[in-house]
């Protein structure tokens, strides 16, 4: 088929599609359908298909694939959160139901979580790519019903501190429907909105299981025991929307593509049997669309897979090459791994100064709830903003830091339980939103099916970082600064705030490594 003959089909910008009818086991007329999700299909000749598709390829198939994916995605994380024995988890175990102490609380029950934590996400980030992706989120869901269900019954505290271990898993196992959504949609302009959506859907997950609980705890129709029954039924559900998930067909170190596709394909010609070839143009941004469906479709049999250790290594390089990468990824890991141990000593800082006031009772599930909405609120807007950060991302990183830990630092020094929380909604709100930035960020500069692995290591170093502080303060092996609560968080506020001053070092060096004649230099290529 010539060029010219081609031509005549084109209206409003339409896109044309010439298969080879046979020859692609494949990609047969009716399997191409399917794929592209096209209903006009003219026979143009014996050997030749010709597909006309209105409009532009990713408002089709594409899109709907985009959509489906993440609403499952974002259906699955807001149900994931819905646990409402979580923000009165403490309270729980130091009531009757359990009557463990708040110190056996804080040194013997939480620590174990965050052990577990660090030794299982070495698996996680490991085998995540060895099983596709869904295994690791149906084996987390698992680990969240089992949670529960030991701490029904009257638990004893080794029972209890068992069940930490597969919090442990339940935890770290997130990082595997983040990295699922990120190979299943492979179009990277996407990520930051995908992530926005997600972690918008986390909140608010967060904010009806707080809502619920309060509610249920404040009107006397539930108690912590309730609760309890609550959040089983919430991880099963977990489980079972879990298994919905479509399975990865490939991943990149363990089960890869064969082979790349025909070469003709790859280079956008779409070649008729003895006929002319019709060539797409590599700078169309329809052309990836085209190129990557027909990739994932058109497998050669006899290619030999290069070592899974080597592709590990080679795509850790290129991650960690990255200059943008190494920046965001260092925030990740150092605001992470103070933000874990934030999010679960809080309680005990909350029962404590709930205490020492006397005549305050608890209202942890609204401020939970609060604390959600508000932040699902700022995932959603930096979802929609600009996902260029080049240009300011020092200063959204200092400001972040900065405030986080004054947030922070002040929470450590305050008697009064309304502001503690209302610190807690504030620090809540800034980090979500640095933190959608910075994972979108990260996902946009990996390569394809990588995020597993760099997310995973990430979560590694993060956990890593927990331990440490969980050694060194709260368990005082080293600072011998004891359980107390108010000396935690005042420590927590001083690491944000030192974590700024790197952040201002470094633009400071780097800006006086600019020189004028380089700033020229980049000038007279704009």
């Amino acid at each position: 088929m010539s060029i010219e003959r081609l031509s005549d089909f084109f209206e409003n910008g339409s896109w044309l599609i010439c298969i080879p009818s046979v020859g692609f086991g494949l990609l047969s007329s009716e399997r191409l359908v399917s794929v592209f999700g096209i209903n006009n299909v003219n026979s143009f000749s014996q050997e030749t298909v010709v597909w006309k598709i209105k409009g532009n390829i990713r408002d089709g198939v594409k899109m709907q694939d985009y959509e489906r994916i993440c609403l499952l995605v974002s259906v699955f994380a807001a149900v994931r959160e819905f646990r409402p024995i979580a923000p009165f988890l403490t309270a729980f175990l130091t009531s009757p139901y359990v009557n463990l102490t708040s110190q056996e609380v804080n040194q013997e029950v939480y620590p174990h979580s965050t052990y577990s934590s660090l030794t299982q996400v070495v698996l996680v980030f490991l085998v995540t790519d060895y099983l596709r992706y869904k295994p690791m989120i149906v084996l987390g869901s698992i680990a969240g019903c089992i949670l529960y269900l030991l701490l029904l019954a009257h638990p004893s505290l080794l029972r209890v501190q068992i069940s930490q271990i597969f919090f442990g898993l339940f935890s770290t196992a997130h990082v595997a429907y983040f990295s699922y959504m990120y190979a299943r949609i492979e179009d990277k302009s996407l990520y930051q909105e995908v992530t926005g959506h997600a972690r918008a859907s986390v909140l608010v997950g967060r904010f009806l299981n707080g809502l619920v609980a309060q509610l249920g705890i404040s009107s006397g129709a539930f108690d912590y025991n309730d609760l309890l029954y609550l959040s089983v039924a919430g991880t099963v559900v977990t489980l079972a929307i879990s298994l919905l998930f479509p399975p990865v067909q490939h991943s990149t170190y363990f089960h890869k593509r064969k082979s790349e596709p025909d070469q003709k394909i790859v280079d956008g010609v779409i070649h008729a049997h003895g006929g002319s070839d019709f060539k797409a143009s590599e700078n169309s941004p329809h052309f990836h669309d085209i190129k990557d469906s027909l990739h994932r479709k058109s497998l050669n049999k006899t290619a030999q897979p290069e070592s899974a250790l080597s592709h590990l290594w080679h795509d850790f390089k290129a991650a960690f090459s990255s200059p943008i990468v190494i920046k965001w990824s260092s925030w990740l890991v150092f605001a992470k791994g103070c933000h874990f141990l934030v999010v679960t000593y809080n309680q005990i800082l909350w029962q404590t100064v709930a205490k020492e006031t006397k005549s305050v009772s608890l209202m942890n599930g609204a401020v939970e709830a609060i604390s959600t909405i508000i932040s699902a609120g700022a995932a959603y807007l930096v979802a929609r903003m600009s996902n260029d950060w080049r240009k300011g991302h020092s200063a959204v990183l200092f400001l972040s830091c900065l405030s986080c830990g004054a947030l922070l630092f002040y929470s450590g020094i305050s008697t009064n339980l309304w502001l503690v929380y209302v610190a807690y909604i504030a620090y809540g709100f800034i980090f979500q939103s640095t933190l959608t930035i910075a994972e979108s960020q990260v996902a946009q500069n990996l390569l394809p099916d990588s995020y597993g692995l760099v997310f995973g290591f990430l979560n590694f170093l993060a956990i890593s970082l927990t331990s440490l502080f969980t050694v060194s303060i709260v368990q005082c092996s080293i600072f011998c600064i004891g359980a107390d609560a108010h000396q935690q968080f005042k420590m927590y506020g001083v690491f944000f705030l030192v974590l700024a001053v790197f952040v201002a070092l470094e633009n400071i060096l780097n800006s006086c490594r600019r020189s004028p004649s380089s700033d020229l230099a980049v000038h007279s290529t704009i």
